[in-house]
């Protein structure tokens, strides 16, 4: 990946009110003393090792039956490792095994993969910049995942390597990076997006970040905003996407509003909520929108597809949440969709999702465990 570090430091200088950077030198006697007793290992440039303050270990594991004109069971299980090195800096690795059994003909009969997914470093102080710096492979979500995200969905979710800068400054945040990887192939993504909270009236987000094919030199560019936040008993979101490359101009949208029905229901329902998308072309990169347009219908913004959606959140028996969705998508019949999901014992968390639409279905059982 081409990332030019000097071209990103120099904008975050410019943006960031970056402050000159201090130069220390080395005592030669104790670096040679370090290196000869094992405590750095011999690196270009001579950097050397601080170690770490502490570790911490995690992750989590799930197992995944699905039925869709065939079954098949998705097993997944990562491992997370994070390094505090010291007030300013961290590191993070993961692990991510995963297998496949089953009949669907997509699905490889026990394809299994397991490697390092995610590894980054982290810092507060890189260049004495007063912005925070993270560099590596890491997950990644713009806005809200419709265009750019990882899943959590998906097997392995889509990471991406390259740089991040992010500053914060009078409640505005303001964020830079570079990536490759991951449906970008071999092509670099320049973006910059800026976040502001609004208290209790809710948020704005906005971003234009582009990329540059590295095959032929052309270029597309991605714009995009989203906002919400609560008027009176209604709590309301919007989202707002462009794409064009010279050849399509599409965009796509969202909106959604709901309401608590907990005292007007007896408890009975949650929550009722409303939901329209549309989407004029294709304006995904790679996006966290499984389920957008439901169990069968996947991300709404991923084709040409105009959604209408009402859910209900229900109260059935206590210790269950229960969730019913009703999509218009345009075509003769309407999908349904039943979500269940249970907290069981020993820390076991339980799913089951149910799809309909015509003679089309799809059900789903999934378990997972955090450790």
């Amino acid at each position: 990946m081409k990332v030019r570090l000097l071209t990103l430091a120099a904008l975050a200088a410019f943006t960031l009110n970056s402050t000159s950077v201090a130069q220390q030198g080395d005592n030669l006697d104790r670096a040679l003393a370090d290196l000869n007793s094992g405590i750095v290992a011999p690196t270009m440039g001579g950097a050397s090792a601080s170690g770490s303050t502490g570790v911490d270990f995690s992750g989590d594991a799930r197992a995944r039956n699905a039925w869709s004109g065939g079954a098949w069971v998705d097993t997944r299980v990562r491992a997370n490792m994070h390094f505090a090195v010291n007030e300013s800096s961290s590191a993070f690795v993961q692990w991510t095994g995963t297998e496949t059994w089953g009949s669907a003909a997509s699905l490889a009969e026990n394809g299994a993969t397991g490697n390092i997914s995610q590894a980054w470093f982290s810092t507060s102080n890189l260049l004495s910049m007063g912005a925070d710096w993270k560099m590596g492979r890491s997950y990644m979500t713009v806005g809200s995942g419709m265009v750019l995200g990882s899943s959590e969905w998906d097997q392995r979710p889509s990471t991406w390597s390259g740089v991040w800068i992010s500053s914060d400054a009078a409640g505005l945040a303001i964020d830079a990076f570079a990536i490759n990887g991951g449906a970008l192939a071999n092509e670099e993504m320049w973006g910059l997006s800026t976040s502001l909270g609004l208290g209790d009236n809710g948020f704005i987000n906005a971003i234009d970040p582009w990329y540059i094919a590295g095959a032929d030199g052309s270029e597309a560019t991605w714009m995009g905003a989203s906002a919400g936040g609560t008027v009176a008993m209604l709590d309301w979101s919007a989202d707002w996407a462009n794409h064009e490359d010279g050849a399509t101009d599409d965009s796509a949208t969202s909106v959604s509003v709901s309401m608590g029905m907990g005292d007007m229901s007896g408890g009975f329902i949650n929550s009722i909520s409303y939901t329209m998308t549309d989407a004029d072309g294709d304006v995904t990169i790679d996006a966290a929108d499984w389920n957008s347009a439901g169990l069968l219908g996947g991300g709404a913004w991923a084709s040409d597809l105009e959604t209408t959606q009402i859910g209900l959140c229900l109260n059935l028996m206590e210790g269950y949440d229960v969730g019913v969705n009703w999509i218009d998508d345009g075509s003769d019949d309407n999908e349904t969709d039943i979500t269940v999901s249970r907290a069981l014992g020993g820390g076991v968390d339980a799913w089951v999702g149910y799809g309909s639409q015509g003679d089309d279905e799809v059900g789903y059982i999934q378990l997972s465990l955090n450790f």
